[in-house]
C-alpha cells in the first residue's frame, strides 16, 4: 500500500471517529433536538465520509477508473447509504409522526451529496496538480 493511500485512511478513520464521538455526545444531550443545524451538519460531514470512503476504495481497488467515473461512484454511494440510512429510521419508527418528516429526509439527502461533492470537488482540484499515482 502506498504511503498516500495510508495517511489518508489514516484520516477516513479520524473523521470516522470525530463523527461517532459528536454523535454520541449528540444523543446523549439531546443535541439533535435543541440545535436545529446539528442534524445539518452530521449528515454533510457523514456524506463526506462516504464518498471519500468511496474514492478511497475505488482507487485502492480501480486505480485505472477515470475521473469521472470516480465522481459519479463517489457521489451515488453517499446518495444509496444516506437512502439506506433514512430507510432504516422510518421502519425502525424513529421517524414516526414527526411533522414534517419528507423536508427531513430531502434536506438530509442533499446534505449527505453535498458532502460527498466537497470531497470529490476537492479530489478533483489535487488530481489536476498532481500526478494520479500521489493523490491518495
Amino acid at each position: 500500500m502506498q504511503i498516500g493511500m495510508t495517511r489518508t485512511l489514516i484520516g477516513l478513520l479520524i473523521l470516522s471517529g470525530v463523527i461517532f464521538i459528536l454523535n454520541k455526545v449528540a444523543l446523549v444531550h439531546f443535541f439533535y433536538w435543541r440545535f436545529w443545524w446539528y442534524d445539518i451538519m452530521m449528515h454533510f460531514m457523514s456524506g463526506a465520509l462516504i464518498g471519500a470512503l468511496a474514492l478511497w476504495g475505488a482507487l485502492r481497488f480501480y486505480p485505472m477508473l477515470s475521473k469521472r467515473k470516480l465522481f459519479l461512484m463517489a457521489i451515488l454511494t453517499a446518495i444509496v447509504v444516506g437512502l439506506g440510512w433514512e430507510v432504516m429510521e422510518y421502519v425502525g419508527g424513529i421517524t414516526n409522526g414527526e411533522a414534517g418528516y419528507v423536508f427531513d429526509t430531502v434536506k438530509d439527502l442533499v446534505m449527505d451529496t453535498l458532502g460527498s461533492l466537497l470531497v470529490c470537488s476537492i479530489f478533483m482540484l489535487a488530481a489536476r496538480a498532481t500526478p494520479s499515482k500521489e493523490i491518495l
